[in-house]
């Protein structure tokens, strides 16, 4: 006899017994993230980052090592500084979920781009770090930085709207 989903659940210290918001059948890219660690899908997102202003600009852009101040660094006239965040939806299935960004200061970075993975892929916006602090001035800043925490397409009427402050992909100053 062998072990069955159920055994494995009702043993396991990951606790996965909840249904997931992500699956195949609404997009591969979000289903393989959401089956990642942090570390993994962080550093996927950045190198992708990367790519496309390189496609953009022509410009290196470099993804430091892990625990560096910022991820990418782009060689343009003046060497440009980007932080990478992403994040899953957190809730319920049944709820509309929360985008949480977590680590963020404002003061190491040019650039900051954040990563929404949700159920039916990714979305990608960018915001200059005058806005971040913006955004950060009336928050509480953790020891590893402030959290910034967005509520998309809501149907229970909670959804915190993205500022105006982010753009899409396409909008970056890649000249700049």
């Amino acid at each position: 006899m062998s072990m069955t989903m159920k055994d494995i659940r009702r043993h396991s210290s990951r606790n996965e017994t909840k249904e997931s918001r992500y699956c195949p059948k609404k997009s591969k890219a979000a289903y393989e993230f959401s089956l990642m660690g942090e570390i993994e899908r962080s550093k996927i997102q950045e190198k992708t980052i990367a790519e496309r202003i390189e496609h953009h600009t022509g410009a290196q852009a470099t993804v430091t090592v892990h625990n560096h101040p910022w991820d990418i660094t782009v060689d343009l006239a003046k060497p440009k500084r980007i932080e990478v965040k992403g994040s899953l939806v957190h809730g319920p299935p049944e709820s509309a979920g929360v985008y949480k960004f977590q680590a963020i200061s404002p003061e190491k970075f040019d650039y900051l781009f954040i990563v929404f993975v949700t159920p039916k892929g990714t979305i990608e916006k960018w915001a200059h770090t005058k806005d971040v602090k913006k955004l950060c001035k009336n928050r509480r800043k953790q020891a590893s930085g402030y959290q910034l925490s967005y509520t998309l397409n809501s149907t229970h009427g909670k959804t915190v709207p993205l500022p105006e402050c982010f753009h899409d992909m396409e909008d970056f100053p890649y000249g700049n």
